[in-house]
């Protein structure tokens, strides 16, 4: 079925205004605009409009409620054609609106010096800001078809077909009523649609999914009409804002923007540094950054690795160039730095009793090396009593119990699941340096140590006792020989012979 189009022109050409003037170069316009689409587009080019509704002021400031006024009829597509003359200076701007999705889109401005090339920068503004519509078809294996509104029907100018190979369109949701109407429409944030190659006449075509989501498009409903919408890309930068999720919607500044063509880093050989991002940015006061248009070429999305320190928030893909300004939800981090904070600090403490206990434990086996076993034990018994681990995960969950409430009550459920890896990554920190398993391996390891020193000791008693029994130092007097039976116990003294008494006494007389 044919798109249903309305082009509402408004021409000021300045010092050189005239109706004649007006109504050629409408005419031309509409011919050259015709002789391109064909039947393609039901086309409808009302007369000449007051300059005011589609002035470049106008065009920049109208929304999507207030656009509404002013469609009258069952228009898929209604275009705002703005031709503005400015000394020799040409400006022409347009912007479209879709009744599908009752939504408009960016403001196309093409600009020359060239009376003769208006016409023609006219069709180039229209056919830029031009978003084509697709159904999307989901299989039960996931793959996705585009199936193009029109496309059956091809334009005469190619450049002009809905379904061409690597076209990005924007997934929407239509919530019908049961009259069919159109509800609401809903927009799945930081997800595009690549068109592959088209299938020759039947106006269908493969996507390809990119999305930060991890069910992106789910499978079709009763009264939910799931369409892509096509994405016109202008040269002008994009501002990303940074903020919270409702109710509060803060902004976060200080996070740190990595752009990179891919999804993740690329696998490289081992000594080789991966290749340096796009760009790296940071978010200001307003969390806001700045992405520029000519990061990639055009029509490729890149994508957005958030960083709140070492931890990632969040890795969507965007467009350069698409919406002049974006938004971006992110959960609030205020908790979670919290509680890094509060570990910090514990972590700190954490620190100097370990080395404390390191030292002490060290004194111990030193004691232990100089077997003085006693006092090894009385310092093994201190550090047991003093470095207890059951203070230390009382201090640790004064932390984690009000953190993890609080998250609970925020239902925010990726700030409970950090905090909680935070505090359980500190607990396994306590229980490995402050464990009791080091102590009974100490008291195993001096207690074998005793049992060597005694065998020692005892081996070294032994020793000497044999060597004092081969080499005696001092020799007693000789043992007695024991009585025969029926013999006195102390032998009679022995009588000397008289002569040699009474030659002893007359030698002592004549002395």
């Amino acid at each position: 079925m044919p798109y249903r189009v309305r082009v509402d022109a408004a021409l000021d050409l300045g010092a050189d205004d005239a109706p004649a003037q007006r109504t050629a170069l409408r005419d031309e316009i509409h011919q050259r605009l015709r002789g391109q689409v064909g039947g393609f587009w039901n086309l409808e080019f009302p007369g000449d409009l007051e300059s005011e509704l589609v002035s470049p002021a106008d065009l920049s400031r109208r929304t999507d409620a207030s656009y509404v006024h002013h469609i009258n009829g069952p228009y898929d597509k209604v275009f705002a054609l703005g031709v503005t003359r400015i000394a020799n200076r040409w400006i022409v701007q347009a912007r479209e609106w879709d009744g599908s999705l009752r939504l408009l889109g960016p403001v196309i401005q093409r600009e020359t010096f060239e009376s003769r090339d208006v016409a023609s920068l006219a069709i180039e503004v229209l056919r830029a800001s031009f978003r084509p519509l697709t159904q999307i078809e989901q299989a039960k294996d996931g793959s996705i078809t585009l199936r193009g509104r029109a496309a059956r029907v091809p334009p005469h100018d190619p450049a002009w077909n809905p379904l061409r190979n690597g076209s990005i369109f924007e997934p929407y949701y239509r919530y019908l009523n049961k009259e069919r109407l159109v509800e609401r429409v809903q927009r799945m944030p930081w997800t595009y649609l690549v068109c592959g190659e088209p299938i020759p006449g039947e106006g269908i075509s493969p996507g390809q999914t990119i999305s930060g989501l991890r069910a992106a498009i789910g499978p079709r409903k009763r009264r939910v009409e799931p369409v892509g919408l096509g994405t016109p890309l202008t040269d002008s930068s994009t501002v990303v804002r940074l903020v919270t999720r409702p109710p509060f919607s803060k902004p976060i500044a200080g996070l740190e923007i990595v752009v990179r063509k891919e999804r993740n880093v690329p696998p490289v050989a081992e000594g080789e540094s991966p290749p340096p991002p796009l760009a790296r940015l940071v978010s200001d006061r307003r969390g806001e950054f700045i992405l520029p248009p000519d990061l990639v070429p055009r029509g490729q999305p890149v994508w957005l690795s958030i960083f709140s320190g070492s931890q990632s928030m969040a890795r969507v893909p965007f467009m350069p160039g698409m919406r002049p300004r974006e938004e971006l939800e992110l959960s609030d981090d205020s908790l979670r730095l919290q509680v890094e904070g509060d570990i910090a600090l514990l972590q700190a403490r954490l620190v100097d009793q370990a080395a404390q206990r390191a030292l002490m434990l060290a004194m111990a086996r030193k004691r232990a090396g100089e077997k003085n076993f006693t006092e090894a034990s009385q310092i093994l018994r201190q550090v047991s009593e003093t470095f207890q681990p059951a203070g230390m995960l009382a201090d640790l969950n004064t932390i984690r119990s009000p953190a993890l409430k609080m998250a609970r009550d925020n239902r925010d459920r990726q700030t409970e699941a950090r905090v909680k890896k935070l505090c359980d990554d500190t607990a396994e920190i306590i229980n490995v340096h402050f464990g009791s398993e080091k102590i009974a391996e100490l008291r195993e390891e001096f207690a074998e140590l005793k049992e060597v020193a005694d065998y020692d000791a005892r081996d070294a008693a032994i020793d000497a006792a044999n060597e004092a029994a081969k080499n005696p130092t001092k020799k007693g007097p000789p043992k007695r020989k024991l009585p025969a039976p029926g013999q006195p116990a102390t032998p009679p003294a022995e009588t000397p012979p008289a002569a040699d008494t009474k030659a002893a006494e007359d030698s002592f007389g004549q002395d």
